[in-house]
């Protein structure tokens, strides 16, 4: 028999040790126990979310364009600097550091540290920064 127990908090030591003691007794088992890291929170991807349109806009305020923020898009072609095109930024950033495919499998210590560079190299490219926005 195969159990597999997914701990995320102490509060749920109690209930592991029990299952690990009837474990032994019932007689051989297989006994898995994971534990569950928490991902990025709701409030981060509003955060996320709030951050990437506020830097948008304080960008755009700037006078600050796609093309001067990551090179020609479009020789003679510009467009406003978008949360979208940010959110793309943090993606790849998320992806390069570590090897997530999505904002949201981020861990809640890895979508800050995301943020931190990305804000932190946005402002050297542009000399525009903005705080993380609280929900």
């Amino acid at each position: 028999m195969k159990k597999t127990i997914d701990l995320v908090s102490r509060d749920q030591l109690d209930a592991v040790l029990l299952d690990l003691r009837n474990a032994v007794e019932e007689g051989s088992h297989e006994i898995v126990v994971r534990k569950k890291v928490k991902r990025r929170t709701l409030s981060q991807n509003s955060s996320l979310h709030r951050y990437t349109e506020l830097i948008a806009i304080k960008m755009n305020d700037a006078g600050i364009t796609q093309k001067e923020l990551v090179g020609s898009f479009k020789e003679g072609f510009e467009l406003p600097v978008t949360d979208h095109m940010i959110k793309d930024i943090i993606r790849e950033v998320g992806k390069a550091m570590f090897l997530r495919e999505s904002t949201a499998d981020l861990l809640t210590t890895e979508m800050q540290e995301v943020y931190r560079i990305v804000d932190q190299r946005l402002g050297e490219v542009s000399g525009v920064r903005c705080e993380w926005p609280a929900t």
